[in-house]
This record gives C-alpha cells, structure tokens and sequence, in this order.
C-alpha cells in the first residue's frame, strides 16, 4: 500500500469514528430547544401512570413543590429546586410535590402537583359527620372537621373564620331593607334548617316548624343538605371553565372564562389554570 492510499483510509476510518461519536453525543445530549420541536414525540415516550422520567428526590432536589405549583416541563427552570447541574432529562423530570400532592403531566410544558385522590378522606366542604352519618370523618390536607350543629359537620379549610355574631352586630351591617334579611350568608356557611338561630339573619321570628332558605352571598345557592342543614353552594356555571381547568395558553381555543370564585391564572405562555381567587396573586 502506498503512502497516500494509508494517509487515506486513515482520514475515511476517522471521519466514521467522528460521526459515531457525534450521533451518540447528540442522542445523549439534545438540547431542550429540539425537543420543543417535537412535543407530540415527546409526549408519547413519557408514561403518565408509571411517572417515567427522572425523580428529583433522585437528582437533588432542595425543597418539595407546593400544592398546585409547577413542578417541571419543557424550558421550566428546574435549577430552582436542583442542586446539580440540570441536563436535557430535565424535560421529563418529575419534581417531588408536597405530601399529599403527585406531579401530573397537563402538556409537555407544564407539569403541576395536583391532590392524590384518597378514597378515604372526606372531599373539600364534604360531609364529615352529624347525627346518622356513617362516612368518613377525615378531611383533606388543609381541612378539619367542623360541626355546624348535631346534624351535620363538613370538611373546612382550617382557621376557616365561622359565622357567630350576634343579631345586633347583623344589624349594624345592614344590607337590605326590603328583604327582612339582615345580610348574605358566606360561602359554605348555612343558610337554613330545623333548629337554625335564624335571628343571626332575619328581624322577624321564624315558626319552630318553617325552615326558610335564606339569600346567600353572590355566585352562590341555599342547598338542602338535610332537613337540619341548609348550605350556600356555588350555583351552576355552564359557560364557566371549572376550577383547576386550563382556561388559556398558546393554541388554546376552548373557553376562557372561569366559574364563579375562581380566576384564570397564567403559568406560563402555554398554560394558564382556573384557579381560586384566594390564589390568584399566590
């Protein structure tokens, strides 16, 4: 063999090593960026139900994920929380939530920790106990059993305030004069029944044997729970996103506007959530 033919093969063995080298390199270390070109791909290989994809307890994760907060996705900034250095796994890095809460994939762009359902644990403002009730008695993280009087108790959120003023502050808070009614009951409060001090309410005495469904604060309705137990529950929204549902984000086209209480949030420019009021600024 010639000097040139050696010189040759040589380069040609070295170009194939390089580009050997390379493809592996860039199986192994493609950029976010690229993967944002093929989320529908992406998504396909990432199992829901198994939770596949790198563990951040497993990477060094410094603090879990509150309730309801993003907790990975395409371009999120997991540094926040890691403390090694963040590759290009970070895309189906499902970050550790909050006890109680599991990272859910909603898009490749945004994962959230969302409540684990717990068959034995009384649902938000759910029936907790009262007189012939045989259910569950524990309430969700963030709730506690509260009694509303012998017949019922419910699931609220803890240091909840209670309405028990006297009819003489009611009356110093006037809210209608034709109505009879001194003012609106609260969301999730009672609002009749069997036995209720409707003097907290009303000015005129109630007969022991009529149970009237007083007027509730806005968005909400006097439901019949039981004969003893009235409550102010939302009213039906139809044309309103429900609570914790996408309400906005890039190519988004459903509705946008949220059932009463609750605001349409943004996360990022691909996702944006129906959430409470209370967390709108959270």
């Amino acid at each position: 063999m010639t000097k040139l033919s050696m010189i040759v093969s040589f380069a040609a063995a070295a170009v194939v090593a390089l580009e050997s080298v390379s493809a592996a390199s860039f199986r192994a270390g493609r950029t976010l960026a690229e993967a944002d070109l093929q989320p529908d791909n992406w998504m396909e290989n990432l199992d829901n139900d198994s939770g596949s994809g790198d563990d951040g307890s497993q990477l060094g994760q410094l603090a879990d994920v509150k309730a309801w907060d993003q907790c990975g996705g395409m371009n999120f900034d997991l540094a926040r929380y890691m403390s090694g250095v963040v590759t290009m796994d970070a895309a189906t890095t499902k970050l550790t939530c909050e006890p109680g809460y599991g990272c859910e994939v909603v898009n490749p762009w945004f994962f959230q920790c969302q409540e684990i359902a717990d068959p034995n644990v009384v649902p938000k403002y759910g029936q907790c106990g009262g007189i012939g009730y045989d259910g569950e008695t524990r309430c969700s993280q963030g709730y506690e059993c509260v009694a509303s009087d012998p017949w019922y108790s419910l699931c609220r959120p803890k240091g909840m305030h209670v309405r028990t003023v006297s009819k003489k502050q009611a009356e110093a808070d006037l809210w209608t004069e034709s109505s009879g009614q001194y003012d609106q009951v609260n969301a999730w409060e009672q609002c009749g029944g069997k036995d209720f001090d409707y003097a907290l309410y009303l000015d005129a005495s109630v007969d022991e044997d009529d149970a009237p469904m007083l007027t509730c604060a806005p968005g909400y309705g006097c439901e019949v729970v039981n004969a003893w137990y009235f409550q102010c529950q939302p009213l039906p929204d139809l044309g309103g996103v429900a609570q914790w549902k996408q309400c906005g984000g890039v190519d988004y086209e459903g509705a946008t506007n949220c059932v009463t209480g609750s605001v349409c949030k943004s996360f990022n420019d691909w996702y944006s959530q129906c959430v409470p009021k209370e967390q709108e600024d959270a």
